[in-house]
């Protein structure tokens, strides 16, 4: 029995023994092969986190899989590309159809908004007021006046070598301002009774208004009128037997003295004034029109240009046009 116990203890030694570099070549083999699972998962590291990372944040995004943003994201930036033009033009529609409706292109006329062509006629009743009384200041009646059958009537009231221009107009028996009141000269001399040539007196009175004159283009009127050219006279010389006439060349020349209407810049526009014409009285007076200017007059009424070409627009020789100086 004690060797057969002897046996046994050197059977169970082998058997360890042998248990023993069984379990060292387990190690040694598992030992290796961790170092090249090691070796293989830090080469590939960086990979499997980038892509982990942007799988993570993609997904957490926009809760799609990796594989299906990528490929939506060609697809809705192609659509953002088209579309964005489309969305421009409707923003910039609606902007200007707001705009159409906020600020109209044609604004409506407000209740105090003044008239393209502002209206020409005061209330009847204030018209023939003030009419009545310039005709008053100027010494004269409005029976008078109306009795002549004068339906236009160029009122000067002067104050030293100014004055103030206005036009009335009468209608069926209503007489109407014609809104084209302005400022003016006379006479160096101011507004008086005329008695001399070259007095430089502004003839104070009522008369018949005669031809519109002009240097260059025709200007809008109804009155008769004529050009003036180089050959255009009007003679001051008081022993002429043309004198306070208008002459056209000097075939027949009798004067010593005449206006070359052309020199006379003032004279571009104007009209002539019927004074000391019926009779022609030598020496009392000639060449009294209204004309453009803006200083005062050798005995002539002078306005800016813009306001002679009102008046003349306005007046009509059909209606026996009259000025009214005082």
């Amino acid at each position: 029995m004690v060797k057969k116990g002897k046996n046994l203890s050197k059977i169970y030694s082998i058997i360890g023994i042998v248990v023993v570099l069984v379990l060292l070549c387990l190690i040694v083999f598992c030992v290796s092969g961790d170092n090249s699972g090691i070796n293989k998962k830090i080469t590939e590291a960086p990979t499997e986190v980038t892509t982990q990372i942007v799988t993570e944040v993609s997904t957490s995004q926009t809760g799609t899989r990796p594989s299906q943003q990528a490929t939506q994201k060609p697809t809705a930036t192609a659509t953002a590309g088209t579309e964005k033009p489309t969305m421009s033009v409707e923003i910039i529609d609606n902007i200007n159809n707001n705009n159409s409706h906020s600020q109209p292109t044609a604004p409506p006329t407000q209740p105090n908004a003044v008239p393209t062509e502002a209206p020409t006629q005061m209330p009847t009743e204030d018209a023939a007021v003030q009419l009545n009384e310039l005709i008053s200041e100027s010494g004269y009646t409005a029976e008078q006046i109306y009795s002549m059958g004068i339906n236009q009537l160029v009122v000067v009231d002067s104050f030293g070598t100014q004055a103030d221009v206005y036009l009335f107009s009468n209608s069926d028996g209503l007489w109407k301002d014609e809104d084209i009141k302005c400022g003016g000269f006379v006479g160096k001399a101011g507004v008086a009774e005329k008695n001399a040539e070259g007095d430089k007196i502004t003839p104070k009175g009522l008369y018949s208004i005669g031809d519109a004159f002009y240097t260059h283009s025709q200007p809008s009127t109804w009155l008769n009128a004529f050009k003036i050219t180089e050959n255009t006279y009007w003679v001051d010389d008081p022993k002429s037997s043309m004198y306070n006439q208008k002459v056209e060349g000097e075939q027949n020349k009798d004067w010593d003295s005449a206006e070359h209407m052309i020199d006379y810049n003032d004279y571009r526009y104007g009209f002539t004034i019927n004074y000391n014409t019926n009779p022609i009285i030598a020496g009392k007076g000639s060449a009294i029109f209204m004309h453009c200017g803006n200083a005062p007059t050798a005995g002539c009424i002078a306005v800016s240009e813009n306001d002679m070409l009102r008046y003349l627009d306005k007046l009509s020789a059909s209606k026996n046009p009259h000025i009214l100086i005082f």
